[in-house]
């Protein structure tokens, strides 16, 4: 309903009935339609309980409005709200526009995701890289402070007054100022050893009972069989290489105090080696690895640690942690394949590598946290590059559309007048692009309706002048009529049956000849009017002529043709074939369909003529049109006019032989 005009009465009563029960705020939609924008009102009304009387609605410009008769002061709340025709992806300038942002918003996201993918890939391999040097760097520094304990103790071992004094008789009194020589001379050794500082006793002990120990704490005549019932004791006492066995318990150790500490123990064997003479320990302070881990540092959340075989630590870059066990560690242990490499574990991202002198592992873990705290640079990045990229693609998207859409909004335009009827070519909308040669096709198509409607008017003149010729050779049928109808009285009245017949042929002849050419009737209909038409031409001709009806005529008895289609054919066919014909002749009448087009034939065996393939007789003849003042050419025109220039007359003939018309009209 158009704003300011007014409300049915119905609708009014029913918003006043609300009003009068609920006085209180009553919410009303109301649609109307301004013009051909929808304006939607939401109106209510505010402390309408307070009013005496019943609110009343009133009309407003935009919607519908309430009052209060005795409250002129009332309060109203009026919203409207305009609903504007959501005109997203209506135009090609917007779809070209969304389908260049979104291709370009779809290939940036997978450019950016490729990016981030290669990105973190080369960010994970660059951590590998670095962290993989500086945890070989610190193995190699483990391995140089352990190869200096082993050369140490290597320096004992080939110390010949060692061999004499486990190889003699340590109860004279000769091997007891040797044993204190050697304590002195195992002391000065250590001095000048890099790994004084980690080497916390040292204790060689013969299989004669000769013992010699140098201790930074204290000692005691029973720390031979100590060590000797150590779980490595055995292995390492029968080995000929050096065996680091990782942590273990200092001899001294009790129940009240315990130490880890890394041990090495070596054997004396005698110069041709088949015989033990005793062994070397070494108790070496675990400072010896935590030192060099402590000089490496570590980002926050990450760890350096460094593990045995048992499940140990070794050292780590939380001192506190040194001894105990490694968690799952059977689980971390499947999980380091090979000497070195990296991998993801438990949400850590663990670069790893074995010592080859040891076989002990060396683990960096640093937390996927850290890593993409070094992502978000990345991110931050990338999103720029989007917007700038967006804001890019958005220019030439609108550029593009722009000078795409103007010379469309041109052949727009030039359509419009073309369907007011101005049917002019218009030469700036033809170019050399798509949309030029689109413009191009436009104008030929514009000159070619101009063309056609020329040819219709042309056709439609031809047509009328047809129908007037028609009428122009018709006899005024109400005089005929009279006149028959006459006749055929008094052939009754003189008992002249013959006449009377032909007379009422004639007149029902006449009577459709008088309704017009141009009206379409069924087949059955044409025929029954030709029937009457070979009754009169019979009483002048007799048994000079026979016409035969095939029987599938009437199965096409409902399709409709032209009215006075097949009576001029057969006209022809007697005056221009029969008559001159020595002895009598016949006429045959057939059809047939094909690809939905109806063939009727009129046929005769008369004298023929000679045809030139594919024209027709003119009508110049007035013979020809001695009835009907239609000839063959007339007929032709009459059907092309009706159903279409491919439908018509086909004549066929051959002198003395026969002549053969074929009827071509659509089934309908």
């Amino acid at each position: 309903m158009p704003v300011g005009a007014e409300h049915p009465a119905s609708t009014v009563a029913a918003i006043q009935g609300a009003a009068h029960r609920k006085k209180e705020s009553i919410p009303i939609f109301v649609l109307s339609f301004p013009g051909r924008r929808p304006v939607l009102s939401f109106i209510m009304q505010q402390n309408a309980a307070k009013c005496n009387k019943p609110t009343v609605p009133k009309l407003e410009k935009g919607g519908l409005s309430w009052y209060n008769k005795t409250n002129p002061q009332h309060k109203t709340i009026f919203v409207e709200m305009h609903m504007k025709r959501l005109r997203l992806f209506s135009s090609l300038k917007s779809k070209i526009i969304a389908c260049i942002v979104g291709t370009a918003a779809v290939c940036s996201l997978w450019l950016s995701t490729q990016y981030y993918r290669n990105y973190n890939q080369q960010l994970l391999r660059n951590n590998e890289q670095l962290t993989q040097a500086n945890i070989e760097f610190i193995l190699r520094s483990i391995d140089d402070q352990l190869t200096a304990v082993e050369f140490y103790s290597s320096g004992i071992l080939s110390n010949q007054s060692f061999y004499e004094l486990l190889s003699s008789n340590v109860e004279t009194p000769d091997s007891k100022l040797v044993l204190v020589s050697l304590q002195e001379e195992l002391r000065m050794q250590m001095y000048r050893s890099i790994v004084q500082d980690y080497i916390e006793r040292v204790l060689v002990q013969g299989e004669n009972g000769a013992m010699i120990q140098w201790s930074a704490t204290f000692g005691s005549l029973q720390d031979g069989r100590q060590v000797e019932q150590q779980p490595f004791f055995t292995q390492s006492v029968s080995s000929s290489r050096v065996d680091w066995v990782g942590l273990g318990d200092s001899i001294v150790s009790n129940n009240l105090y315990t130490k880890p500490i890394i041990p090495l123990l070596r054997p004396f064997f005698s110069d041709t080696g088949e015989r033990r003479l005793g062994w070397l320990y070494i108790e070496c302070s675990t400072d010896i690895l935590q030192d060099v881990l402590q000089k490496y540092p570590v980002a926050d959340g990450s760890e350096v640690f460094l593990f045995s075989d048992q499940g140990l630590y070794l050292a780590h870059s939380d001192p506190a942690r040194i001894g105990q066990e490694v968690p799952q560690f059977a689980e971390l242990s499947a999980a380091l394949v090979g000497d070195s490499g990296s991998t993801e574990w438990n949400g850590q991202v663990l670069v790893y590598r074995r010592s080859e002198k040891t076989g002990w592992c060396i683990v960096q873990s640093t937390p996927m946290a850290n890593l993409t705290v070094q992502q978000h640079t990345f991110f931050e990045f990338s999103g720029q590059i989007l917007l700038v990229g967006a804001a890019f693609v958005l220019l030439v998207g609108w550029l593009l559309s722009a000078n795409l859409t103007r010379p469309i909004q041109r052949l727009t335009a030039h359509l419009q007048k073309v369907q007011g009827g101005e049917f002019e070519a218009d030469p700036a909308l033809e170019g050399d692009d798509e949309i030029g040669r689109i413009g191009r096709t436009v104008n030929e198509m514009t000159l070619s309706i101009r063309q056609l409607l020329q040819e219709n008017l042309e056709k439609e003149k031809n047509k009328r002048q047809l129908e007037m010729k028609v009428l122009q050779s018709q006899i005024n049928p109400h005089f005929l009529y009279n006149t028959l109808n006459s006749i055929k009285w008094m052939a009754t009245i003189q008992n002249a049956p013959a006449i009377a017949e032909v007379t009422v042929s004639l007149s029902r002849l006449l009577r459709n000849v008088a309704a017009g050419t141009d009206q379409k009737v069924t087949l059955e209909e044409e025929l029954s009017l030709l029937k009457e038409y070979i009754k009169i031409q019979k009483l002048r001709y007799g048994e000079k002529f026979e016409v035969f009806f095939d029987d599938e005529l009437d199965q096409y008895g409902q399709l409709h043709i032209v009215k006075m289609t097949l009576q001029p054919l057969v006209e022809n066919a007697i005056f221009h074939g029969i008559e001159p014909k020595d002895g009598p002749g016949n006429i045959y009448l057939s059809a047939c369909t094909q690809q939905g087009a109806l063939h009727i034939i009129v046929e005769d065996d008369g004298v023929g003529m000679q045809v030139t393939p594919g024209a027709l007789p003119t009508t110049s003849d007035a013979r020809k049109e001695r009835f009907s003042s239609i000839g063959l050419r007339n007929i032709d025109q009459r059907l092309k006019l009706c159903y279409g220039s491919q439908y018509g007359l086909t004549l066929e003939s051959e002198p003395g032989a026969y002549t053969r018309v074929i009827v071509t009209i659509p089934e309908e």
